[in-house]
């Protein structure tokens, strides 16, 4: 989970330092963008399950 937020902060940082410095701003790569948050915390909830080992597929 926390690579994955990581990411998207470095993404969130890039994206806006090429916005600035080249005034490119595509909607598409923000969006994208947008969806490493609820995957990274979806990662985290599934890994988390695991580790409790109450989920369904917990061996």
């Amino acid at each position: 989970m926390v690579y994955g937020i990581g990411l998207f902060l470095l993404g969130v940082v890039g994206l806006t330092a090429r916005g600035l410095y080249f005034g490119i701003f595509d909607i598409t790569e923000w969006a994208s963008l947008s969806l490493l948050l609820p995957a990274a915390y979806g990662a985290g909830w599934i890994e988390r399950i695991q580790q409790n080992g109450t989920g369904p597929f917990a061996a």
